[in-house]
């Protein structure tokens, strides 16, 4: 961590149980790419007396849709995005419980060159991109993306099975994930702000869904005080609506143990975390 230029400690250790949280929606996402496990056995062997060799027991091996075996390690893991990164820690915890490629996305340079440290000093920098940039207008570029490819799959259909247009290059925009991570920081510092952050957890949260892969998941956070748990659950299920998303809620947390929410303090309820899985209406 920096804590020189860096902001705040470099690590924010209210979220730390709950990066934990994560791990098992990491693996089980093979099936996507039509890999699936096989019992195979070794072949026979005979050694210089001709007698066979001991067949040593069968195991279960990754298979892809040739009947290839995998040799990737990460094949079952789930592609993520971070948004709002700071310094990767999401980041981190999804590599080591198993994603296959992470994308790790912060507004500040400063930020994502110490989360690019930070990933390779546990030696996860094969599968983790990194992008500077705005967290909202990135959302909406990728959302974006997805209609104009849908739209040119309707104008296909719609001129007979005939390609439409294809002269406009779609770029890197339309990408989903399987878990999108929403980790931002507080959009309400007082109460005048809340109908301002009310619209911008909305923006994130409808965008990130959006995002979302079929039957995948959204974790999403607030640490802003004045968004009350009631405001901030009903923010994102209005999102959902506007999506056109039915989210099931896996997970509901709050800030670590090492931050004990006192009885009567009501400000010590200023973290929200939550994971939903994402399916369409």
């Amino acid at each position: 961590v920096d804590i020189v230029e860096g902001q705040k400690t470099g690590y924010f250790f209210d979220q730390r149980e709950n990066r934990a949280s994560i791990a098992p929606l990491m693996k089980g996402w093979g099936w996507r790419s039509g890999i699936k496990l096989e019992e195979r056995s070794p072949d026979e062997a005979s050694d210089d007396t001709g007698a066979l060799a001991e067949l040593q027991e069968s195991t279960r091996v990754p298979v892809n849709a040739n009947g290839k075996a995998v040799t990737f390690p990460y094949w079952d893991g789930a592609t993520v995005l971070e948004c709002f990164a700071h310094t990767g820690s999401f980041t981190l915890h999804a590599c080591q419980y198993g994603a296959k490629k992470v994308t790790c996305l912060d507004v500040s340079s400063h930020a994502i060159e110490t989360a690019r440290r930070n990933t390779a000093r546990n030696g996860f920098e094969d599968r983790v991109e990194f992008v500077v940039a705005d967290a909202f207008e990135y959302l909406r570029s990728q959302v974006k993306g997805l209609d104009e490819r849908a739209e040119r799959g309707r104008a296909g259909l719609a001129a007979g099975g005939k390609m439409p247009d294809t002269s406009k290059p779609m770029g890197n925009a339309g990408r989903t994930w399987d878990v999108v991570i929403l980790d931002p920081p507080a959009f309400a510092k007082s109460k005048s702000a809340v109908p301002g952050a009310i619209r911008g957890y909305k923006d994130i949260n409808l965008h990130g869904m959006k995002l979302v892969n079929e039957g995948g998941y959204l974790v999403t956070a607030s640490c802003s005080y004045h968004m009350r748990p009631d405001l901030f659950l009903e923010t994102v299920q209005s999102a959902a609506v506007d999506a056109g998303k039915q989210l099931r809620l896996i997970e509901w947390r709050a800030a670590g143990k090492d931050h004990p929410q006192i009885l009567g303090v009501s400000e010590g309820h200023y973290l929200k975390f939550a994971i939903f899985e994402v399916r369409s209406r």
